[in-house]
């Protein structure tokens, strides 16, 4: 089967990315029954993927993946086509790999805001230590808050929008899994 790379991730982040691969491994384990073309694409599939995704990160933008697909038409109650069944596992395997490559620029980007934000404590830290002297100048404290608050506030909101996108990718590759479990099942039956 497919391993999942090692992941430099704590707790409950290093669950939901484990079963992401988990997921994607038997998804592409049941459509390799179904369908040899995908089975080879999916065997190709994995860590390198994640790094072509991330070479091409803008190539594969969120919309690159969307979490819902129309049947095809005459897709009867009974069950639902094998393109769309193929379709579905190859939106997974997109948002996987973009989900691979966020993760390693989210943890990237935690680091150096956290970095920054250290920085920035310190020199508020002076600036606390300075308005405190007597005689010391005011308009200099306040001009330098202000400056600090402001950054931070734009790095807070930097990292905010990486984890929002990150959060809404893990989402939409959980409705996918569960749209082709259930599609898969209906259509077996």
């Amino acid at each position: 089967g497919m391993g999942g790379p090692p992941l430099p991730l704590g707790g409950s982040a290093r669950n939901i990315v484990a079963e992401a691969w988990a997921e994607n491994a038997m998804l592409n384990s049941n459509i390799a029954g179904h369908s040899a073309a995908v089975g080879s694409t999916a065997a190709i599939g994995g860590r390198g993927d994640a790094q072509h995704q991330q070479q091409h990160r803008h190539a594969a933008a969120p919309e690159a993946a969307p979490a819902e697909v129309a049947l095809e038409p005459g897709a009867g109650p009974g069950g639902c086509s094998q393109a769309a069944l193929d379709e579905l596992a190859r939106q997974h395997d997109r948002l996987i790999g973009t989900i691979l490559a966020e993760e390693e620029e989210l943890i990237t980007a935690h680091r150096q805001h956290i970095d920054m934000m250290v920085e920035l404590i310190k020199e508020e830290m002076l600036h606390l230590n300075n308005v405190d002297r007597p005689g010391s100048d005011v308009d200099a404290y306040v001009s330098g808050l202000d400056r600090i608050l402001r950054l931070k506030a734009e790095y807070i909101g930097g990292i905010r929008q990486r984890v929002d996108t990150f959060k809404e990718h893990l989402q939409q590759e959980d409705t996918l899994s569960k749209k082709f479990q259930s599609l898969a099942t209906s259509s077996s039956s």
